[in-house]
C-alpha cells in the first residue's frame, strides 16, 4: 500500500519477494520502493556498460539503489551528496560531487545519463550536461515537462517486483522508529541529508 503505514497489508502473492539472505528485516524493508524506482529509471534511461551516470541526491534510498544497479551493469557513477557522505559513497564505487552552486564546474567529465532524485532545480543543468532532455529522468521535480524531461512514477509505470534484483542492492537504515512514533519518522525525513532510508517498524509483529 502506497502512502500509508500499517502493521498488516493485503497484497497479491506475485507482488512479494523473499527477504535477501543476510539482511535484517529493517534493511529488507528499506529496499522495495527504492530498488523498484531505481531499476525502472535505469531502464528508461537505457543505462549500459560504459555510460557515465550522474545521480542527484545519490545518498538517498533511490540514489543508492540506482548507483549500485548501474555499477553492476558496468556504468561509471557520479553523484551529488553532502560532504559527510563522500567516504561511504567512494567505498561503493561512486565518485561523489558536493552539490550546490558551482556544480557545473565540479563535474569535469562527460555525462551520458542523469537521474534527478533531488527535485532541487537541477534539471536545466542536467539537460545541458547530458546533451538533451531525452537523457534525463526525474522522480522528484514535477516541473520536468517544461524542459522536455521525463517524470517517472511507479503508479503509472510499475515494474513487476520479481524483476528487480534486490540482492544487488544494500541500503543503509538511516533511522528506525516504532510504529507509534511514525510522526517522528516523518519529521526526521523532512530534515533531509540522510544516508539511506528511514524505516518504521511494527516491532511486535516481526518474526524473530
Amino acid at each position: 500500500m502506497s502512502g500509508a503505514l500499517a502493521d498488516h497489508v493485503v497484497v497479491p502473492a506475485e507482488d512479494l519477494a523473499a527477504k535477501p539472505a543476510g539482511r535484517t528485516f529493517a534493511e529488507a524493508a528499506a529496499l522495495p520502493v527504492a530498488a523498484e524506482t531505481a531499476y525502472r529509471v535505469l531502464g528508461q534511461l537505457g543505462v549500459e556498460a560504459g555510460h557515465t551516470l550522474l545521480i542527484h541526491a545519490v545518498a538517498g534510498g533511490v540514489g543508492l539503489a540506482a548507483a549500485q544497479l548501474a555499477l553492476a551493469r558496468g556504468a561509471r557513477v557520479l553523484g551529488t551528496a553532502s560532504l559527510p557522505h563522500h567516504t561511504y559513497l567512494r567505498e561503493l564505487g561512486v565518485h561523489p560531487v558536493t552539490y550546490g552552486d558551482g556544480l557545473e564546474e565540479r563535474i569535469t567529465e562527460r555525462v551520458d545519463k542523469v537521474l534527478d532524485a533531488s527535485g532541487r532545480g537541477v534539471l536545466e543543468l542536467s539537460v545541458l550536461l547530458a546533451g538533451g532532455p531525452e537523457h534525463v529522468v526525474t522522480i522528484a521535480d514535477p516541473g520536468a515537462a517544461a524542459l522536455g524531461v521525463r517524470f517517472s512514477s511507479g503508479s503509472a509505470q510499475p515494474i513487476p517486483f520479481a524483476e528487480v534484483p534486490l540482492e544487488e542492492v544494500v541500503i543503509p537504515v538511516a533511522a528506525a522508529f516504532p510504529l507509534e512514533r511514525a510522526a517522528d519518522a516523518h519529521r526526521r525525513s523532512e530534515d533531509g541529508h540522510l544516508l539511506g532510508k528511514i524505516v518504521v517498524i511494527a516491532e511486535d509483529i516481526l518474526p524473530r
